[in-house]
């Protein structure tokens, strides 16, 4: 999703927004429970002013430990503990393979090609760190045919090389679509 506000273009990231808005939530329930706690203990309600500035400081886990170490090392570690299994990112990629099968391909659409290269060139968020944008220029039975799309004009590159992909859905399996995959990388 992406918004232009005075000739810029701004990125808005559904999940991040998500993720920011639950801390935010998080937040503020902490504080302002930590703050009744406060009421409690000054009102001399003994029994009340534990649970709650217990119930607050639970609250506030995630946001002191997003303030101690930042967003970045805590995603860093996240992905490194769920992603550690390379064989979990291929079956991810048989799942989205599997997917994209259902998929009719027609000329003019674009198409998406992994390359992997980690183009410093872009953030790790930007789909251009790893993917080149293609144009279907072409569809047979079985195999479609892509032209890179020029990143700054947007548009079909007249000298770029044609790559020839399977057609999903082409009676191909994921693990077929996996191993073309890793034969054009």
């Amino acid at each position: 999703v992406s918004t232009s506000r005075s000739s810029r273009e701004v990125e808005v990231f559904p999940t991040l927004l998500f993720y920011e808005s639950l801390g935010s939530t998080l937040t503020f329930l902490g504080i302002a429970t930590v703050l009744v706690s406060l009421m409690y203990l000054i009102s001399l309600h003994d029994d009340l002013w534990w649970w709650t500035s217990f119930h607050g400081a639970i609250l506030l886990i995630p946001s002191i430990i997003l303030a101690t170490f930042g967003s970045h090392s805590v995603s860093n570690f996240l992905a490194k503990r769920f992603d550690r299994d390379s064989q979990r990112s291929e079956r991810d990629g048989a799942f989205i393979a599997e997917v994209l099968s259902s998929l009719p391909v027609q000329v003019g659409q674009k198409w998406w090609v992994h390359h992997g290269q980690n183009d410093p060139r872009y953030e790790a968020t930007n789909p251009l760190c790893n993917w080149q944008p293609h144009v279907v220029v072409a569809v047979e039975r079985e195999t479609f045919a892509v032209k890179p799309v020029s990143v700054e004009r947007r548009r079909a590159s007249q000298s770029a090389q044609v790559t020839w992909l399977p057609v999903p859905g082409s009676g191909m399996t994921a693990s077929q679509l996996l191993s073309a995959a890793r034969s054009s990388l």
